[in-house]
């Protein structure tokens, strides 16, 4: 077999066995000619990883469910409020002056699979929503994407939040 058939074999096995699956959901209520409010983004997602139960994946994970949880604040996450606003800036007049929130992603082995399964709840402060002294509201706010890392820094270190890299870090330093 060629080395191109070989390398395309490979690429096709590392993209069908990581299946992710995400969600988000937004909850806020605006007072009228208020300065600032709190909207609730809820991040979900899911990622399964198959692999051969007797791999070294299968063996470096093991068969113990694991939780890693914290929390979420202007302290430990200032740089995820600089890039909040980074993307907000784009597109509107909002801008984030605090947040707070919580993270949890749960780590399920299986015989031939793991499942990692995030949840982060982010409340951030936001202001500058109405534009100029109307009452139009700005609703551009409601959306953002951010493909780079977002480190927080946790008992566990400096921790990427949007990386499933740093569940297995975690798990892999108590197992």
């Amino acid at each position: 077999m060629s080395m191109k058939y070989v390398s395309l074999f490979v690429v096709l096995v590392i993209v069908t066995s990581i299946i992710p699956v995400h969600a988000v959901q937004l909850n806020a209520g605006i007072a009228k000619n208020s300065e600032k409010f709190i909207p609730t983004f809820q991040f979900v997602r899911i990622i399964k990883i198959q692999y051969d139960e007797n791999s070294k994946l299968a063996e470096l994970i093991g068969d113990v469910q694991h939780k890693i949880t914290f929390d979420i604040n202007s302290e430990n996450a200032a740089t995820l409020v600089n890039l909040i606003n980074s993307e907000l800036q784009k597109k509107s007049f909002v801008k984030v002056t605090d947040i707070n929130g919580e993270y949890t992603v749960v780590i399920r082995p299986q015989k031939d699979s793991v499942t990692l399964e995030y949840n982060m709840i982010l409340r951030p402060t936001m202001q500058n929503h109405f534009i100029g002294n109307s009452a139009t509201l700005d609703s551009q706010w409601r959306g953002f994407k951010i493909l780079k890392e977002i480190p927080v820094e946790t008992e566990s270190g400096i921790y990427d939040i949007n990386s499933p890299k740093s569940a297995f870090a975690v798990r892999l330093q108590i197992h």
